[in-house]
């Protein structure tokens, strides 16, 4: 698995350069450029993602649920537009599959605020100890995922800053797919 994975990024790194329009995107700062989402989700994916069991069997059901895990360390403008993207396009009757799991350090500031950044919505506040989030560039980054009913997460997809269209394109993906079945 991880030689498939490698040769798919030696394969598309040498696409990259010799591609010069591609090359020209990533140099003007378009973080957006396919290529360049294509490898930085090739390097997410192969990371370890850590959540800790216990609350895994807390919030695992007989339908699918959609997770979307975000830390402090990141952009607020972008986790924001996703949260209000998760209400816009999962709310009504699949709300109560969505889950969200801030990782915060426990204060009563802290909880005052997810109070009313969250509103409408499940979540669970994780201790910045307990989580193992994905990293790229020395940061966190925030990402959903789906919970089967069997507590595996699967269908992992991060977010690119100023791209809500992929976003968009995800959760209609997870709404069709996996929100509307039973298991």
């Amino acid at each position: 698995m991880l030689l498939i994975v490698g040769l798919c990024l030696f394969l598309f790194i040498s696409l990259l350069i010799n591609n010069k329009d591609s090359n020209d995107q990533l140099e003007r700062g378009q973080k957006n450029a396919p290529i360049y989402s294509f490898i930085r989700d090739l390097e997410l994916n192969a990371q370890e993602i850590v959540i800790p069991p216990d609350l895994l069997k807390k919030v695992v059901s007989n339908s699918f649920r959609l997770i979307f895990v975000y830390s402090g360390g990141e952009c607020d403008k972008c986790i924001f537009e996703d949260i209000q993207m998760l209400k816009d396009k999962i709310g009504g009757t699949n709300i109560d599959k969505v889950i969200v799991l801030p990782i915060f350090k426990d204060s009563r500031r802290t909880n005052i605020e997810l109070n009313a950044d969250l509103e409408g919505l499940n979540y669970y506040r994780l201790d910045p100890l307990s989580v193992g989030l994905p990293q790229y560039n020395g940061f966190q980054v925030r990402f959903f995922c789906i919970l089967s009913p069997k507590g595996e997460l699967i269908q992992p997809f991060f977010p690119d800053i100023g791209d809500s269209d992929r976003t968009l394109e995800y959760l209609n993906f997870v709404e069709k797919e996996y929100l509307g079945r039973a298991k």
